[in-house]
């Protein structure tokens, strides 16, 4: 059967459309619901209901006191802590505190698995719940990076021999209109301190011998530390591996639609709320559109296996992002700061350190001199 043009025309454009949904309707979503840690189900608000009340309690009857054999406990927990969703190349360790049950545990990416090392004894701010304010003396809850260390003179006596620093508040903290800083893990003044429960201003805080310890796990930018009130899990890690490939698909489209430039599936990746570089989701993909007019197809962006981590509604990737075209190269740690909006994890914001600076840090361990600031 012989078509005529006008049919003709109008066939080749069907397939045309046809095509174009056909790449639209493939173009990785992520995982189909929020993954990750949460303690939003009626069971989980029940039981921290419960030990919050029991723990106020104990700080209004002037206990308080730990016990040494209640929380000095060792034993390895039942099952794999589902904030962590993926270790990635980037992220030997991780760090968990969970602040109504006085410790901080350390994870190591063992050949691909999320395994646990080791374990502390660590006190939390004076006032329970999530920090919301400067000066509330509670200590924040979600997912944070160590950014530096601080040591020597400049550091008083009453955060012992060293304080690790967080990056509070981040990108989360700032659009839930959080206040406050300098929230760090750091030692004590005297040992007796670490018996009491809940001590701090708004840090975590650990024995000396316990803090020093800690170090060798710590890396600027690399380590991520969730904080909450106790960390949900699952009882094999391989339930969570379907989450963690709908995550990496979902990263690996964001890049894919960034080095070709298909700017319709690039701004699906992106919020409304868009924000960084003090640059809104407008102002943000006027950029790439022009520099994709100056560079061309030379554009190319390559990623190590991405770290993630999940709190409740955040999905937060870190990884190694090297960035090429005609016009330059460089490389340096991209953070992903995702939400979720509806129907998907959309990208609310991005952060990138250049290379240099996160291994000058990673070598020192150092942080400059400065002012200490206010929690």
């Amino acid at each position: 059967m012989k078509l005529g043009k006008v049919a003709l025309a109008g066939a080749v454009a069907l397939l045309h459309v046809n095509a174009f949904a056909q790449t639209k309707a493939e173009t990785p979503r992520g995982p189909a619901r929020p993954i990750g840690h949460s303690l939003t189900s009626p069971e989980d608000a029940k039981r921290i209901a419960e030990l919050t009340a029991k723990e106020t309690a104990k700080l209004k009857s002037g206990g308080g006191i730990l016990e040494d054999e209640a929380d000095s406990d060792h034993r390895t927990p039942t099952g794999h802590p589902k904030a962590i969703i993926s270790m990635g190349a980037e992220s030997r360790y991780a760090i968990v505190v969970e602040k109504l049950h006085h410790r901080l545990s350390v994870y190591e990416n063992l050949q691909g698995k999320t395994t646990l090392v080791k374990r502390y004894r660590a006190i939390t701010g004076k006032q329970l719940g999530d920090k919301e304010r400067r000066g509330d003396l509670k200590t924040p809850e979600g997912l944070y990076f160590i950014t530096g260390k601080k040591d020597g003179r400049g550091l008083p006596a009453k955060y012992g021999p060293a304080a690790f620093t967080l990056d509070f508040p981040n990108i989360y903290d700032n659009q839930k209109r959080k206040t406050g800083s300098g929230i760090w893990i750091h030692g004590v003044i005297s040992s007796e301190r670490i018996l009491k429960a809940f001590d701090t201003e708004g840090c975590v805080a650990l024995a000396n011998n316990d803090l020093l310890d800690l170090a060798k796990y710590l890396e600027p930018y690399s380590t991520p530390v969730v904080i909450t009130s106790e960390i949900t899990t699952v009882a094999n890690e391989v339930l969570l591996n379907q989450d963690k490939e709908q995550a990496l698909k979902m990263i690996e489209g964001w890049r894919t639609a960034w080095e070709k430039s298909d700017f319709d599936a690039y701004s699906s990746y992106y919020s409304n709320d868009f924000s960084a570089a003090k640059m809104n989701k407008k102002a943000w993909l006027s950029l790439k559109s022009s520099l994709k007019e100056r560079r061309g197809d030379s554009i190319q962006v390559n990623l190590t296996q991405p770290g993630i981590v999940a709190f409740e509604d955040q999905l937060l990737a870190l990884f190694k992002q090297n960035y090429s075209s005609s016009e330059t190269t460089d490389t340096g740690y991209k953070f992903l700061y995702m939400k979720w909006e509806g129907d998907r994890y959309r990208i609310l914001s991005e952060k990138w350190i250049h290379i240099d600076t996160v291994e000058q840090l990673a070598q020192t361990k150092r942080s400059g001199s400065g002012k200490l600031s206010k929690r």
